[in-house]
């Protein structure tokens, strides 16, 4: 029998769908790709490409992953206000879709951006929201990352105490992990400790 013509447009729908979802994904890449090349106009137009293709889409999280990647671009090119732009819309929508891991990455690139445009306070207090949800859902590579970012914030307000803190935090979650950063922070706090002598 002759298949309908509506299961017909479905399927033509579905197709073409899979094929902008594809184009979007690869635009991500590329994005990405420019951005370890510190190439932040071409991220730039990659990542808004990539957006224009999740919105046609209807896909707010696709949305919002390239909102967050467009903050990190922005940042690139030194233009934070945008990037904090970018990254609160992205928040929001993590927010709404009870993402946690991505709302705590957002959090975490949002407080660079405030660290380079000088908002002490706003970095504070993202890095500690973002340690929050970290803690609350287990993502221990991010919270041990989120610890050294509060232990440089802590360093530069001269809080050297609470910078070992969360320096010894750090090197316990990367420990246990395995993971090679943990030489870099047991490295750092030793010479932390040799320069200042023991507490």
């Amino acid at each position: 029998s002759a298949q309908p013509v509506v299961d017909r447009e479905q399927q033509h729908i579905e197709r073409a769908a899979g094929h902008l979802f594809g184009e979007g994904k690869a635009l991500e890449c590329i994005g990405v790709a420019r951005l370890g090349l510190r190439d932040a106009a071409g991220a730039v137009d990659a990542f808004d490409r990539a957006m224009a293709i999740h919105e046609r889409l209807g896909r707010p999280r696709g949305i919002a992953m390239m909102n967050r990647r467009l903050g990190q671009a922005f940042g690139l090119a030194g233009r934070y206000a945008e990037a904090i732009e970018h990254l609160a819309r992205a928040y929001d929508v993590f927010v709404d879709l009870r993402e946690r891991y991505n709302e705590a990455r957002t959090l975490s690139t949002m407080a660079e951006m405030y660290l380079e445009s000088g908002q002490a306070a706003a970095e504070k207090e993202a890095l500690t929201k973002a340690l929050a949800i970290t803690t609350e859902i287990g993502a221990v590579h991010e919270q041990a990352n989120i610890h050294v970012a509060l232990a440089r914030s802590a360093r530069r307000r001269g809080e050297l105490t609470l910078e070992r803190d969360h320096m010894e935090k750090a090197l316990v979650l990367y420990s246990d992990l395995g993971a090679p950063e943990a030489d870099d922070v047991g490295t750092y706090l030793a010479r932390r400790v040799s320069h200042r002598g023991p507490d």
